[in-house]
């Protein structure tokens, strides 16, 4: 039961909460009057009016509002129900719809037409200030018109604002809707868009777990071609995942040659080098004796004969070294990739023998990949037709594949005794290694996403209008310039950018594609209502 101390605590709270409230939504004092409306927009009314909380009864002349588009452009404007030779102040909101920014240049023209003929026109030669313009003319005189609206920038948009009636008796207020309100102001600070609900042909589509793995038809296993020791190239830190590009050099075998091994080889060569230098000094100690003539002649030619057989010998010792690599030296037979690509697996460690034609490491190219599902097995007529779409890989990014892939069988794989099916779509990554090569990494878990059956018309929205709140589907539909409707939706079929609604949308609504759940952050806190200018 609720203590008494604790309700008269909760009307206080509501009580300054209905006072905050109004000084936040309330007109400003007249000391404010002709600055910011609540947020930016020019006050425009009666003037001599008094500022008042929401809820008391509203002097100010009612309001005509309109929200027009065009490929290139949003028009939401707002002005005073015309009288007949009364100013009126518009107050146009031009949005660019690519990037969804105001517009900062160019000119905006307001006609007033009957029978097809300029009654009264105004412009406004610049912005107000970025996205506004805010033009002031005499009404025209009583009577049913045609407002027009042209902006004239850097694309020329023309906005029919309907039929509008110029009367000295003002129009009935129309009652407010319960709608949520999200200023232009808000709207071209955050990542905002919009989009219509529409007609698109559409399958369905099914999600498969799948792994991303080199293509078969793509990969390259280096083998050893002699009998030895592989030893890895240690500035190229060889190891899985190691990106090569065609001829850099992975390692070298160090083969065994005539039973010899590394440190045999290297004592000979040792040994050629000592006893060449043996028989330099040697010819270098007969040379002088016999130039006087205390030696024959022919002691220097053999002492010459001398120091070219050790050459020899030196020479050829160091050639065989040359054929075999100490551990983390250079020499012997260097083993290059033949294709640029990525290692995949390595079969032998550093330093391990290995014999002829043994498996050293396997390189996968940059030319396709293999997506590989692996998933419970579903019947045959469910998959029939199917192509691949897309993959979604770990970051949510959706890539599309429609264009560079295509599954290796008809139907999954299936296996008899665990009823798993595994089914591979093959992609093609094209020039430079596209699409997003750097996303579709060998060894990464992804999604794959596979399209069935025959598109048939159904109703969409694009996938980023949905958002997801306490885990059901909305989609949030522009009713005015600043004002949107939060609606629950039951989704169909997805495929690629778009997904079906089975309800919640009307064909030719506007729906946003972006800033969806800032409207619902602000809904919370309290901006609710939307409110006039």
């Amino acid at each position: 039961m609720t203590s008494p101390h604790l309700g008269a605590v909760v009307g206080c709270l509501a009580l300054l909460w209905g006072l905050a409230a109004c000084h936040e939504h309330g007109h400003r004092d007249d000391d404010e009057r002709g600055s910011d409306h609540g947020h930016g927009h020019e006050r425009h009314g009666h003037e001599d009016s008094p500022g008042r909380c929401h809820g008391e009864a509203d002097k100010e002349p009612p309001q005509l509002a309109f929200t027009r588009w065009t490929p290139h452009h949003e028009l939401f404007v707002e002005i005073d129900a015309p009288r007949p030779g009364k100013k009126i102040g518009y107050f146009a909101h031009i949005t660019r719809l690519q990037g969804f920014e105001p517009v900062t240049e160019g000119r905006l023209l307001v006609s007033w037409l009957q029978g097809g003929k300029v009654v009264s026109e105004v412009t406004a030669p610049k912005v107000a200030r970025a996205g506004l313009f805010a033009p002031k003319s005499a009404a025209p005189p009583a009577g049913e018109y045609q407002l027009r609206m042209r902006y004239m920038g850097k694309k020329v948009s023309k906005f029919d604002c309907g039929r509008v009636t110029v009367s000295a008796k003002l129009p009935a207020e129309e009652p407010a809707r319960a709608s949520l309100s999200f200023l232009k102001e808000q709207q071209w600070k955050i990542p905002f868009a919009t989009a219509w609900a529409g007609e698109r042909e559409v399958a369905r589509e099914i999600e498969l777990p799948a792994a991303v793995e080199p293509a078969g038809t793509d990969q390259l296993t280096i083998a050893s071609p002699t009998s030895g020791r592989f030893f890895h190239n240690t500035k190229l830190a060889l190891a899985e995942g190691t990106h090569l590009k065609r001829g850099d050099r992975v390692g070298n075998i160090a083969p065994t040659v005539a039973g010899d091994d590394f440190n045999r080889l290297r004592q000979a060569v040792d040994e050629a080098r000592l006893a060449k230098k043996q028989a330099q000094r040697e010819r270098d100690r007969v040379a002088p004796l016999v130039k006087e003539g205390l030696l024959p002649a022919k002691r220097l030619v053999e002492a010459d004969n001398a120091v070219e057989r050790h050459s020899a010998s030196l020479s050829a010792a160091r050639r065989r070294l040359g054929r075999v690599v100490a551990p983390g030296g250079r020499g012997g037979l260097a083993i290059k990739s033949n294709l640029d690509g990525v290692v995949t697996e390595i079969f032998v460690a550093n330093g391990e023998p290995v014999e002829p034609g043994a498996p050293l490491l396997r390189v996968g190219g940059e030319h396709s990949r293999w997506v590989r599902a692996r998933f419970v097995a579903r019947p045959e007529a469910e998959l029939e037709d199917a192509l691949p779409v897309a993959v979604r890989v770990p970051s949510g990014e959706r890539i599309d594949v429609r264009q560079r892939a295509r599954m290796l069988s008809a139907h999954p794989i299936v296996d008899p005794r665990s009823q798993l099916a595994t089914w591979i779509a093959e992609v093609k990554m094209g020039r430079a290694g596209q699409p997003a090569s750097h996303s579709l990494r060998t060894g990464t878990h992804v999604v794959l996403l596979v399209r069935v059956g025959e598109p048939q018309k159904r109703l969409v929205v694009p996938r980023s209008a949905v958002v997801d709140i306490n885990t059901r589907p909305y989609v949030f539909v522009q009713t005015g310039g600043e004002e949107f409707e939060k609606r629950r939706v039951v989704l169909g079929h997805s495929d690629g950018d778009y997904t079906q609604v089975l309800k919640g949308v009307r064909k030719g609504e506007r729906v946003v594609t972006r800033g969806g759940y800032d409207i619902h952050l602000a809904s919370i806190m309290g901006q609710v209502e939307s409110h006039r200018h």
